[in-house]
Formats: structure tokens, sequence, C-alpha cells
């Protein structure tokens, strides 16, 4: 199962929401050790995805960004 960008971009809580429970449902596709390997993302990578962002090296910022929370929350979050 591999996580695809969102057609119509989420924002805020419901893109977290969208993403835990992606997360939840497909296990497989989660890996917080790195933003983005192969078939495998972190928080901030499958934000960025579900986000309507392109996968890159911003995965923390582009996440930080969509969400709309402070880069204390992103460090804790990711």
């Amino acid at each position: 199962m591999t996580t695809t960008v969102s057609a119509e971009p989420l924002r805020g809580p419901q893109l977290l929401r969208a993403v835990v429970n992606h997360i939840l449902d497909h296990p497989e596709t989660f890996d917080q050790r790195h933003w983005h390997c192969g078939t495998t993302h972190c928080v901030a990578g499958h934000c960025q995805l579900m986000g309507g962002k392109p996968q890159s090296d911003f995965a923390s910022s582009d996440a930080r960004e969509l969400l709309g929370i402070s880069r204390d929350d992103a460090d804790w979050l990711f």
C-alpha cells in the first residue's frame, strides 16, 4: 500500500486525522526514522503527500505549514 497525493489537499486537523488513520490502517507505510524511504514515510512525509505537496526533503517544514502548527509542536510530532 502506498501513500497517494490527495486530489483535494487536506489541511490542519483534518490532515492530521487522515494521516493517523492511514497509518493505523496501513502500518507498513509508516517509518518514523526517514521522511521518505521507498513506500514508507514518517508522519511529516505522510502529511506532505496527503496534503498535496510533492515528495521532497522539506517534509517537516511542508507538514508544519499544512498542519498550521508551531516549530516546537512540529519538533515534538515529527
